[in-house]
């Protein structure tokens, strides 16, 4: 038995890679939407004088998009299931968000600190659920 039946080396043109990288795209394309919106709220608290309840909410939007895109574009670029694919694209971006969020708050955690990776796996859930219902039939 020869040693290439036994490894086979990965091809550059191997359909593995191709949906590997067209997952990291779409997973930067959530990461920048919710980094763009954490940048603008950031310059809103900096520019208000008192704490204002409303951008806490928004945050969560922001999330919620991020993760929303992030399924949505993946369901696009490689089909397949709408609820599966849109939280597998979704999920990278949660686990980034509560990994910031661990680091933020070292002590207090609570059951809060769950509603931001909860919001970008709906958030994908959803993106993909639709993204899956208005595809072109021909």
């Amino acid at each position: 038995m020869s040693l290439n039946k036994i490894y086979k080396p990965i091809k550059k043109d191997s359909k593995n890679i191709k949906l590997f990288f067209k997952y990291i795209s779409c997973f930067f394309k959530g990461f920048f939407i919710v980094l763009v919106g954490i940048l603008v709220l950031s310059f809103a608290y900096y520019k208000l004088s008192e704490h204002s309840w409303i951008i806490y909410y928004i945050s969560y939007l922001f999330l919620f998009f991020g993760g929303f895109v992030s399924g949505n574009s993946l369901h696009k670029k490689a089909g397949g299931r709408g609820i599966l694919t849109g939280t597998l694209g979704a999920l990278p971006l949660a686990f980034i968000s509560y990994l910031i969020l661990i680091i933020v708050s070292l002590k207090n955690l609570s059951i809060f600190s769950l509603i931001s990776p909860l919001a970008c796996v709906l958030g994908g859930t959803s993106g993909g659920i639709i993204s899956s219902n208005t595809k072109k039939r021909y």
